[in-house]
């Protein structure tokens, strides 16, 4: 319980550290989405998914990629935000590039395994790259904070989610100025 609310006030915290009156917030469209395991269906089951690019003047940019889960989570939201920093993008694609090694080897021969790939910085805090398998021909990214619900991405939604952060870390994600469009 205690390490719940220390999370709950470390992400407000942080947070609020991250927006600022120098940070500029954009959404920008998504071509995937995360998937949580839902218990009726008994199976991941793609969700509402969204993301916002946040640059400071000060270089420190980030995507949050939010998805919507079927009910309040660990911290009582109803969704779950990972930051992806773009300093730290070449970790990030590592492990991403390790799970879709694993995943090929793991859908030729049938494996079934839950096994970490890596840990990388977000912000404050790490996030866990972890390969887990729903059954003989169903492997997930799994990718989230130590101790909460983490979102699962499919591997043709883990190789978007990979484009999508290269794009953003060679600077070539331009999001639409929805403000100057809808003038």
């Amino acid at each position: 319980m205690f390490k719940r609310l220390l999370l709950t006030i470390s992400l407000l915290l942080l947070t609020a550290c991250n927006t600022t009156l120098n940070t500029k917030q954009t959404n920008i469209p998504l071509t995937f989405k995360a998937s949580a395991y839902n218990s009726i269906a008994n199976q991941y089951i793609e969700r509402p998914t969204f993301a916002s690019m946040f640059t400071k003047e000060n270089g420190n940019n980030w995507i949050n990629i939010i998805m919507e889960t079927y009910g309040k989570n660990e911290i009582g939201l109803n969704s779950i935000s990972i930051a992806f920093l773009q300093s730290e993008i070449p970790n990030y694609v590592l492990h991403i590039d390790k799970y879709l090694e694993w995943e090929s080897k793991a859908s030729k021969d049938g494996d079934i395994i839950k096994k970490k790939i890596g840990s990388a910085k977000t912000s404050a805090f790490s996030i866990d790259f972890t390969f887990f398998s729903g059954n003989s021909s169903a492997h997930y990214l799994s990718i989230g904070m130590p101790g909460t619900t983490p979102q699962y991405f499919s591997r043709t939604n883990a190789e978007k989610l990979k484009e999508l952060l290269i794009e953003f870390k060679n600077g070539n994600l331009k999001p639409i100025d929805l403000n100057t469009k809808y003038n």
